[in-house]
């Protein structure tokens, strides 16, 4: 069907009229693919020589088009701002402690993979959505300031109004058939912005890439815990019995109280470790221990202070005795006279007990022989009780135990325990050659330490310590101020390599005693319980639990330092002959180490109360089943990116990387488009066609009407009619069409 005929008198019949009597006009050079061209004059159709004025943004970009680059842009700064947040949000404090309230929720919610994923999808999305209306924009540049093939300037017309990315336009300028291409910035930037684009397609993935886990301090919470005992329920561990406590030494995580002990002796050899006071943690497990960051409530807290003096003894180094197990071995026996010890080091002391006889003690211990020279070995001898009460208080229960014990006074006060600490270079061959009783006689004092001479070069050092160790039920805060941790003991049996250093550190026995929060441990404070409004119950005979928890572990401990309150000596050591009770072999190669990196025989006993007590604390937590409320912050490990000072963040910093080269390009892009193009209007569909109809394209119009493109680009390159072509004002301004150029040489 033949199309109606168009009036003179209409609208399009007189723009025809109109368009079909331009006058002619001189060549205008212009630049196009093939170097300069000239526009054809000899043609009606030939544009105006001047500059049309801009159009105004809102129509040359739209107010869609507007909203699509500045909010877009905004929308990408905010989510780099958020993805900022998420990366350092954390803050500089150790565990996370001082992250925004946001960043926090965020982790603790477990919201990290999701809001990363969805802000990944974000800026794909606004990505593709500026690079789409940037392909636009570059349309619009190459037809209006470049020149282009007749069988591409369909497609460039229409890419003004509806894109679908930049695919198409860089391959139809590349596939011009001319070097000149390569000069247009216009390609150049559209390549760089299809490659940005491209990567940002994998933003997601590379931002999940810095996903780790971090570990980090929860919000405070209350939470009902099990802190003591109570009597009566679960029999078995209603005591701990000392062969309990040798299956291993266990480092249990503790708040400690600060304090400021003077380990170094007084020239009189005093050696005084000062009160300490440590609170347990009522956790089973390392892990949840350890994770613990507040704890503010119940619990069992050992009181422990020792002093060692050199000793006055009356005493003699026995021969061996194969048939009593002194054989490669060294034994002393003797009266140590341990009031008199204490006066002499210390000024002050009174009277240590009812009666002038029971002062002094005897003694009965055993002393290692060294398997390797230059290897000094030691062990701790139990002598007794100040006051000798021992076998008072073995037969006493835990809970008359507490009562008797359980006394803050001084290390040398009654019952009191106390210990000979030695330390030996004899090797088992000397010892083997003792063949008489050998006096000992002191060869000087060093310290808290009396050396005894046994043969040319070799010697016995003897330090007498008294402790006062009880337990009690408190109401504590303990606060953790860095990352906390129990040890471990590192050693070779075979090799005889080894390691105690974390281990004397974590427990105060090194060279210098550290505040608790430098050692890994809790800070500790000693608190008033507050009144929780229980109501009176009626008064009965039994302990309640938290004195019944104390009892318990304090008649463990006491059984296990002493053997059941039986003189006599334990093993200090591993590379020894010995003939020692034994002890774990953990502590036995802490002990030695102790004594030969500080010298201080306090400190040794010292790290082996807090040894056993944290033993037998780990198997009396078992059977914990009376509750309480506490205070508690704990840390959580979770998902999280960064810190960056730990991992690189290869991730974010190449998303942040091309974004702001997406930002730029788009910027440049725009820019170029605002300054140099006058006829297009983005996301225009009518124009962009009406801009195609002309002379020029009217015989591709006609015979394009039924075929494909790739025919169309045929027919035109068959016939040598596929020429430049470029969209310019008619010489009226009433028009803007689709004009050709013809190309002439530089020279010309």
């Amino acid at each position: 069907m033949n199309p109606p005929p168009i009036s003179p008198g209409s609208e399009i019949g007189v723009a025809l009229s109109s368009y079909a009597s331009q006058p002619e006009y001189s060549h205008v050079e212009a630049e196009s693919l093939e170097g300069t061209v000239t526009l054809d004059t000899a043609r009606p159709d030939s544009p105006k020589a001047f500059v049309q004025g801009r159009l105004p943004l809102k129509e040359s970009i739209g107010r869609t088009g507007l909203t699509i680059i500045f909010g877009g842009s905004a929308l990408i700064l905010f989510v780099i701002s958020f993805l900022s947040l998420l990366w350092f949000g954390h803050g500089s404090e150790l565990e996370a402690a001082g992250a925004t309230q946001i960043w926090r929720r965020i982790a603790l919610n477990d919201w990290m993979t999701k809001a990363i994923t969805i802000s990944a999808l974000l800026l794909r999305s606004v990505v593709s959505i500026q690079v789409a209306l940037c392909t636009s924009m570059t349309a619009s540049l190459i037809l209006e300031k470049r020149a282009t093939r007749k069988s591409d300037v369909a497609y460039l017309s229409i890419a003004r109004s509806v894109s679908d990315g930049p695919r198409k336009v860089i391959q139809l300028l590349l596939s011009c058939r001319s070097w000149s291409v390569l000069a247009f910035a216009e390609l150049w930037l559209l390549c760089f912005l299809a490659v940005v684009m491209l990567a940002l397609q994998f933003s997601s993935t590379l931002l999940l890439l810095d996903i780790h886990d971090f570990t980090i301090v929860g919000d405070p919470e209350t939470r009902l815990i099990a802190n003591f005992k109570s009597p009566g329920t679960n029999p078995e561990f209603d005591s701990v019995p000392p062969t309990w406590l040798l299956s291993g030494s266990v480092y249990l995580l503790f708040g400690e109280e600060k304090s400021s002990p003077s380990i170094a002796p007084t020239a009189s050899g005093f050696s005084d470790t000062g009160v300490i006071k440590r609170g347990y943690i009522p956790f089973r497990g390392s892990e949840n221990r350890t994770s613990v960051r507040r704890y503010q409530g119940s619990t069992l807290v050992t009181n422990s202070r020792t002093v060692c003096v050199p000793p006055e003894i009356d005493g003699y180094f026995l021969p061996t005795d194969e048939d009593l197990g002194y054989f490669d071995v060294g034994n002393t026996a003797g009266t140590i006279h341990y009031a008199q010890s204490l006066r002499h080091a210390y000024e002050g002391v009174g009277a240590l007990c009812a009666s002038h006889e029971c002062e002094s003690v005897r003694f009965d211990c055993s002393v290692p022989g060294i398997l390797h020279d230059n290897f000094p070995q030691s062990s701790l001898c139990y002598i007794e009780t100040v006051g000798r009460t021992s076998q008072a208080i073995a037969a006493l229960t835990p809970a008359e135990l507490i009562e008797f014990i359980n006394m803050a006074g001084e290390p040398w006060s009654l019952n009191s325990t106390m210990f000979l600490v030695f330390r030996t270079n004899v090797d088992r061959q000397h010892w083997n050659s003792v063949a008489e009783p050998q006096a000992m006689t002191s060869a000087n004092t060093t310290g808290e330490w009396n050396r005894f001479e046994v043969t040319d070069g070799q010697w016995v050092d003897v330090s007498l310590c008294f402790t006062r160790f009880y337990i009690q039920p408190q109401y504590v805060s303990m606060i953790a101020r860095k990352p906390t941790y129990e040890p471990v003991v590192f050693w070779d049996g075979l090799s005889l390599e080894h390691d105690t250093t974390a281990v004397a550190t974590f427990l105060g026995a090194g060279n210098i005693v550290k505040a608790p929060h430098d050692r890994g441990l809790m800070d500790m404070d000693i608190l008033q319980k507050p009144n929780m409004g229980v109501p009176d119950v009626e008064p009965s005979d039994e302990p309640d639990a938290a004195a019944f928890s104390a009892a318990v572990l304090q008649r463990a401990v006491l059984g296990e330092v002493t053997n059941e309150l039986t003189p006599g000596s334990r093993s200090g050591c591993i590379y020894c002959t010995d003939s020692s009770t034994a002890t774990s072999q953990e502590y036995a190669l802490l002990n030695t180490d102790v004594i030969e990196s500080t010298g201080r025989a306090a400190l040794a006993v010292h790290s082996y109360y807090a040894n056993i007590a944290a033993s037998g604390y780990d198997v009396l937590s078992r059977g914990l089943n009376t509750t309480e409320v506490v205070e508690l912050t704990t840390t959580r490990s979770v998902r999280t990116p960064g810190p960056c000072s730990e991992h690189q963040c290869s991730g974010f910093i190449s998303v942040a990387t091309l974004l702001s080269a997406h930002i730029i390009l788009t910027t440049l892009i725009t820019a170029l488009y605002v300054w140099q193009v006058r006829y297009s209007r983005l996301s225009n569909t009518w124009h962009a066609i009406s801009q195609l109809m002309g002379d020029e394209l009217e015989d591709v119009l006609n015979q394009s009407n039924n075929t494909k493109d790739g025919s169309v680009r045929k027919a035109l390159k068959r016939d040598g009619k596929d020429d430049l072509v470029r969209l310019g004002l008619m010489d009226d301004g009433a028009r803007v069409q689709v004009l050709r150029y013809n190309i002439e040489s530089k020279e010309r």
